[in-house]
Parts: C-alpha cells; structure tokens; sequence
C-alpha cells in the first residue's frame, strides 16, 4: 500500500513538473512572435486643411486696436483671394481682447 501511494505522488510530480516546464517555455516564447493583420497604402487627395493664422493689433484705444485688426484681417483676407482660396471657406474663430491697463501684476501701468 505505502509503494502504491508512493508510486501515484512521484507520477503526479513527474506529470506537475513537465507541466510546469511546458507553461513556462510557452511564457519565454509567446513574446518572440508579432502577428501582423496586414498593411496597406495608398495615396489619396486631401479635401480639408487647416491652416490657423493669428494676428495680433495693440493700440492705446479699442477704437485704435479694433482698426488695427480690421486692417490686418483684410490684408490676410486679400493673401488668401490672391492664392485661389474663396472666402466662404475662410472660417474667422474667436477674438481675444487683453487690456493690458487693467491687468493689476502689470509692471508699469501708468498713462504715458
């Protein structure tokens, strides 16, 4: 009885030791091989660009910064016209105004 048991918990040692050594070869080999799907190319024309352009105008009255911009935004617009680009394609994005004099971690903020 005592060789009988003996002989079952070596075979089941021998069984869980190649066990063992099959799963950890597959785990040192699993990471050697890349599996590609595929891979195309092909060239296709592009139907939409982007292309941000930012302008800046300072002055010492809104009035005098808003005609700055104004000028700026038609001479931008008048570049583009020239280069075939219509205006319906021209998209304006926000416009950002900074007052500079109410800005109280401003160095010098005295009226010159």
């Amino acid at each position: 009885m005592k060789v009988v048991s003996a002989l079952i918990i070596g075979l089941c040692a021998i069984v869980a030791a190649s066990l063992l050594s099959q799963g950890l070869m597959g785990l040192r080999t699993a990471d050697r091989y890349v599996t590609v799907k595929g891979m195309a190319e092909r060239e296709v024309q592009a139907d939409l660009a982007l292309w941000p352009i930012r302008f800046v105008a300072t002055g010492s009255t809104l009035d005098e910064a808003q005609n700055k911009a104004r000028s700026s935004r038609e001479a931008i617009m008048a570049f583009l016209k020239l280069q075939a680009i219509d205006q319906s394609a021209v998209e304006l994005q926000r416009l950002d105004v900074t007052d500079t004099r109410a800005n109280p971690y401003a160095g010098n903020n005295n009226e010159q």
